[in-house]
């Protein structure tokens, strides 16, 4: 699958520059401390992604990331996720905005002393109306995703995106239901609810700290084995996370790259372990050409 996902990743780089062709590339890394685990001492993600954009209408993408856990008096485990999307914009004559279509798509791997443990598959569908005044924006999603022990999850998370204060200003609401079909592989509940809050501050062009925007990040209710579409990412441990808080802040360099960097903590809970409290630590640099 790695061999495969590379040839993608150059196949998708291969279009010279110019002719309408944009393209980006992402390097993240990811630290969570867990202090209070019973059965984990840490957890790390590294992530490559590579996307193309064309003319603003067509944008295809691919990428790795490779999750891993080190466990308390024991082994690690390695979690690999490929992951390959496509979106589509229109620009609808009866409708005030663009329309988008996406498709998200993730193979899943997890590997303990180098022996393949489990494996798995999501695919998730997104559709979304931006205005073009950019005063507001909607969107709906719709996630399907299989794991090992026969685990198969179904996900609806619909979002309102508006401009509260000012047209510097962007707040985010989106609400997920998950069901299960295997409650005794998610802590015995077939159905979890969250809520999800996110404002965005974006800075004038040109401003001291070259800042680009600045974000605060809230999440209620119940999320395990579920599909996060802004991150495009899927959480294929099974911790079920309740509370959370994050704050992050992206800045432009220069044309060509950009930097995020965030930080946060969540209340976790591990099956058969008490609630306890993770914070982590998020790294991208971004590169434009």
């Amino acid at each position: 699958m790695k061999r495969a996902l590379f040839l993608l990743l150059a196949a998708i780089a291969t279009p010279v520059q110019g002719n309408g062709w944009r393209f980006r590339l992402d390097t993240q890394a990811l630290a969570i401390s867990t202090p209070d685990s019973q059965s984990r001492e840490f957890t790390t993600d590294a992530g490559l992604l590579i996307s193309a954009d064309y003319l603003d209408d067509l944008t295809l993408a691919a990428g790795l990331d490779r999750i891993r856990v080190q466990w308390r008096g024991a082994d690690a485990s390695d979690y690999q996720n490929g992951y390959f999307s496509g979106r589509w914009q229109r620009y609808p004559d009866l409708l005030p905005g663009r329309v988008t279509l996406r498709l998200d798509g993730w193979s899943m791997q997890s590997r303990t002393d180098g022996v393949t443990v489990g494996t798995g598959s999501a695919a998730l569908a997104v559709v979304s109306f931006a205005e073009y005044a950019g005063r507001y924006g909607l969107e709906f999603g719709a996630a399907k995703s299989r794991y090992a022990g026969g685990l198969e999850v179904t996900q609806w998370s619909p979002a309102l995106g508006f401009k509260p204060f000012s047209r510097t200003d962007w707040l985010l609401l989106r609400g997920t239901i998950a069901r299960y079909s295997e409650p005794d592989l998610v802590q015995e509940k077939s159905t979890r609810r969250a809520l999800q809050a996110r404002w965005t501050h974006y800075f004038e062009p040109g401003n001291t700290l070259a800042l680009q925007n600045l974000w605060i990040d809230l999440k209620s209710g119940e999320r395990i084995y579920y599909i996060d579409p802004d991150a495009a990412a899927v959480a294929n441990l099974p911790d079920l996370f309740r509370q959370g808080m994050s704050l992050g802040m992206q800045w432009r360099l220069t044309s060509h790259w950009q930097l995020l960097l965030a930080g946060g903590s969540q209340r976790v809970l591990e099956d058969g372990a008490p609630e306890h409290e993770t914070t982590f630590a998020y790294f991208d640099i971004v590169a434009h050409w």
